[in-house]
């Protein structure tokens, strides 16, 4: 006689790595009081459901006393990419997000970064140059980038 062992995990599972609490929402939700957004406190980890199945597979996080949603994350595939929160005086807070499968979950992982993952220096004489991560809209994610003098 044999026994079969059925194993039941979550699809999703968040990470906060980060010295912060998070607050994490589908893309669509834009107040972080809503009852929709999920907080998750330093070290914790926690499974992950669409809050409304209609909406689009994006999630975005907010830290602490930050004011400016996360560019949309994608749950579609792994990987890692840097991601910033922006405060209302214009400070910047760099995150790593890590999207890795493992034995049936996708495990996202949120972590600190001590210092931006990029820095852009225009070398051009007479050329100004706009740059704004992909999946960014809001003006407050635009830097103009003037020339070296």
């Amino acid at each position: 006689m044999f026994t079969k062992v059925v194993e039941v995990a979550p699809l999703y599972v968040l990470v906060n790595m980060t010295s912060s609490e998070l607050k994490i929402a589908q893309s669509y939700v834009n107040d972080p009081s809503q009852a929709s957004v999920m907080p998750l406190a330093p070290k914790e980890r926690t499974s992950f459901r669409w809050s409304n199945s209609q909406q689009p597979k994006l999630i975005k996080f907010i830290a602490d006393d930050y004011v400016l949603w996360s560019a949309d994350i994608t749950l579609e595939d792994a990987g890692a990419l840097p991601v910033q929160n922006i405060k209302e005086n214009g400070d910047k807070r760099f995150f790593k997000v890590t999207k890795k499968n493992q034995q049936g979950s996708l495990f996202v992982i949120f972590e600190d970064l001590a210092q931006p993952p990029y820095i852009i220096n225009n070398k051009c004489i007479e050329l100004f140059a706009t740059v704004v991560q992909k999946g960014y809209t809001r003006p407050e994610f635009i830097v103009d980038v003037a020339p070296e003098s």
